[in-house]
């Protein structure tokens, strides 16, 4: 059986996967969330792989990965799969990478719209901030407990560096994208996923953050991705 890598996005922590995790252990399924060091200035995404890969072998997984990164997440998880066996990468409202491109030059030249917002919004200072993009759609509950837990994201290296992934990895791959993003426009990254992984894109009804307003539905569809073997 496969067991589920849940790789957080900006501002998050592990901690976001917890209802997931709860929902594919109900299940049968074996998961591990990360912690990336977000808060650490000058790291990119092979420094956040590195962390990623620590974590997974901590776990003493030997084989059958399937691989799930959440927005900027989706410019580190192609990097696993030179370093451990992934089957699958799953791509949740994500930042996709293009060899030799930076995420702030694309913004700057071709890709105005990649983003719904013209500067990222920081919910630590800003609580405000924090219901309105990433947890607007959540159960009141599930979103005071998750506002009083985001981070502090550096953004000094990971949006600015060319991405060290130079070839996204030849492996399956699936795409999921939030109907109700606030933060990252479902359209040109539904393009994105088609030109780049080669991949049709599933929509769920969601937020940024469908694993804390919508875990169950979630796991349902990681479970049925992770077990699609085709591309």
């Amino acid at each position: 059986m496969s067991t589920f890598v849940l790789v957080h996005g900006a501002h998050l922590g592990s901690w976001s996967w917890n209802l997931v995790i709860t929902s594919l252990q109900r299940r049968g399924h074996q998961a591990i969330n990360i912690d990336l060091p977000i808060e650490q200035n000058g790291l990119g995404a092979a420094d956040y792989a590195k962390a990623i890969d620590e974590q997974i072998k901590s776990h003493e997984i030997k084989d059958d990965l399937v691989v799930v990164g959440h927005a900027m997440a989706g410019l580190i998880i192609p990097l696993l799969a030179n370093t451990q066996p992934v089957r699958k990468c799953i791509y949740l409202a994500p930042l996709l990478p293009i060899p030799e491109k930076s995420i702030v030059g694309r913004l700057k030249a071709d890709e105005k719209d990649m983003l719904l917002v013209n500067a990222l919004p920081n919910p630590v200072t800003d609580r405000a901030s924090a219901f309105k993009y990433w947890l607007h759609d959540c159960e009141p509950d599930i979103a005071y407990w998750a506002a009083s837990r985001f981070r502090p994201q550096s953004y000094e290296n990971i949006l600015t560096e060319i991405t060290p992934v130079t070839k996204l990895p030849e492996i399956n791959s699936a795409v999921i994208l939030c109907t109700n993003d606030r933060i990252i426009n479902a359209k040109p990254a539904e393009n994105l996923a088609k030109n780049l992984l080669r991949s049709q894109p599933i929509a769920i009804d969601s937020g940024h953050c469908p694993q804390l307003s919508r875990p169950q539905e979630l796991a349902l569809l990681l479970m049925q991705l992770g077990n699609t073997r085709n591309k």
